[in-house]
Formats: C-alpha cells, sequence, structure tokens
C-alpha cells in the first residue's frame, strides 16, 4: 500500500531519522533554530541525498513543500540544492536552485525538460511540486501561505508512487566556498494555506 504524501511532516528540531535514510554526521546537521543544515565539501564532486524510507502518493493533489532558507554558493561545479520527487535516477519532478537560476525540472526517461526564473531568496523562499492524476506542478511563495504557480505540464510518470529526496551537491567540485544549504518545514502546515489545490 503506497503512503499518501499528507503524512510526510517534519520540523527539523531533531534528526530526521524516522522519513529519510542517509543522514551523516558530517555533512548533515541540526542548527540552533531546529533547521536542516547541508555542508558539502566544495572541493568535493558528489551530492548528500536525504531519500524517504516509503514511497508516496503525489498525484491525488497534494504537494510536498519545504522551506529553503540559504542555498548553497554559486561557483564553479555548478552547485545545486533541490527537492524532488522521483521514481528513479531516470525519472523525477525536480525543483532545484543552481547558478543564478531556480528550474522547475521534468526527467523522463533520462531527458530533462525545464523552465527557470531567476531565483530570489525572498520571493522563493518555500517550494513545493505536487501532482493531480498526470499533471504536475511547480510552486513558490515567500510565506508558505501564498503560492505562485511557477510550471504546470501533463507528465508521462506515474505520480502515484514516488519517494523523496532533499538534495545537495555538486556535479564537478571546485568550489572550496561552498558553503551550506539550510531547510525547514518540511510539509508543515501553514496559517494561511487553507487553499483548494487545482
Amino acid at each position: 500500500m503506497v503512503n499518501q504524501l499528507s503524512v510526510v511532516q517534519h520540523d527539523f528540531s531533531v534528526r530526521p531519522d524516522s522519513l529519510f535514510n542517509g543522514y551523516d554526521n558530517l555533512r548533515h546537521s541540526i542548527d540552533g533554530s531546529g533547521r536542516l543544515v547541508v555542508t558539502p565539501p566544495g572541493s568535493t564532486a558528489g551530492y548528500w541525498i536525504l531519500a524517504s524510507k516509503l514511497e508516496y502518493d503525489c498525484s491525488n493533489g497534494g504537494g510536498l513543500s519545504i522551506r529553503c532558507d540559504q542555498t548553497l554558493n554559486a561557483g564553479n561545479g555548478s552547485p545545486e540544492t533541490g527537492l524532488q520527487i522521483k521514481i528513479d535516477i531516470n525519472n523525477y519532478i525536480y525543483i532545484v536552485k543552481s547558478g543564478s537560476l531556480l528550474r522547475f525540472r521534468e526527467k523522463l526517461s533520462g531527458g530533462n525538460n525545464d523552465t527557470s526564473v531567476t531565483y530570489d531568496p525572498v520571493a522563493h523562499r518555500y517550494w513545493r511540486v505536487r501532482g493531480k492524476g498526470n499533471v504536475a506542478y511547480w510552486d513558490t511563495s515567500p510565506d508558505g501561505g501564498n503560492w505562485i504557480n511557477q510550471r504546470t505540464k501533463t507528465t508521462l510518470l506515474d505520480l502515484s508512487s514516488m519517494s523523496i529526496e532533499i538534495i545537495v551537491g555538486t556535479l564537478d567540485g571546485g568550489t572550496a566556498s561552498i558553503g551550506a544549504a539550510i531547510f525547514d518545514d518540511l510539509n508543515m502546515p501553514h496559517p494561511r494555506s487553507f487553499m483548494a489545490f487545482l
């Protein structure tokens, strides 16, 4: 039985071991404000991924949201900070900050299909991916309550059974001052978020 996405919630006040595999004590930490901090070694290529232990139905109109307080610094090696729902390495829906852009990606059978906007850390503080039937949506919000749809696409991906991943890293390495990515409020309710999904 596939789990409903609505049951996924975490405020990162403690390690998210109940939901995810992949917590690395060298690269993941919880700061004093109860936020998830991911600090990859900038000079080394690789991704530090928290991957959900279960699969979830992402096709029923519900969404997966997260607050991103800080992304990796732009630099050599294409540092990425992202949230995705995934079937496998070649098939997923992804919101990713890369360089100066926030990308809204569908990867289908290994091929990327992207749209993007210039990243604004205030206007794009919250990210959300969601689905209804065979339609995928990528949304952003400044406050977690007022959402702007950035992309809508009919997809051939089966959204009814997907894993969740929080991804931080760099494809090529080479940026010593890569910094850290900071997340909070995974799918946490918001007082102004009482809205009907499309």
